[in-house]
């Protein structure tokens, strides 16, 4: 019900998660736009984790951060809970080829994301480009940047604290 393909303004569609052709420069792409329904999922979901998370149990999140604000509200809700900010890239052509072998995805949709979802403006605890890099490769500097403490969270948490009215 509240899945939309191109659903219009006000549908039941449109306020969970839709999905929107768009024709740019770069062709057609697919763009993922989410309603009142489809935030307050988000939302759920990373009380969720937070609450998996803090049952002690070690997760790894794989999320888009479409909206500064998703990266925020990981903050907050993840507060109290040692969190690394690992920043995941891969080249332009790797995407697309890794899209268009994927069954059941929508054209375009991973090129229509791609600045995006690092466009928050915040650094990462470490960066892989598996692109670049093999999965073992990754995942062995994953690891390693683990023996460290997390450096990211703990600024934005403060910084968020120093904001928010008194």
């Amino acid at each position: 019900r509240f899945r939309g393909f191109n659903s219009p303004p006000a549908s039941p569609g449109a306020s969970g998660l839709n999905i929107v052709p768009l024709d740019s420069d770069e062709g057609r792409l697919t763009h993922i736009q989410f309603g009142e329904h489809g935030e307050r999922m988000l939302r759920g979901m990373r009380r969720a984790i937070a609450c998996f998370a803090s049952s002690g149990n070690n997760v790894i999140i794989d999320d888009l951060l479409f909206r500064r604000e998703y990266l925020l509200d990981y903050v907050d809700t993840l507060e109290g809970l040692e969190t690394w900010f690992i920043g995941v890239r891969c080249s332009r052509d790797v995407v697309q080829e890794r899209e268009a072998k994927r069954p059941g995805r929508f054209p375009g949709t991973a090129i229509s994301h791609f600045h995006q979802v690092h466009a928050h403006g915040v650094p990462y605890d470490l960066e892989v480009d598996t692109s670049a890099s093999s999965p073992r490769f990754c995942a062995e500097a994953i690891i390693a940047r683990l023996d460290s403490p997390p450096e990211v969270f703990p600024c934005l948490r403060r910084d968020v604290v120093a904001d928010r009215p008194h």
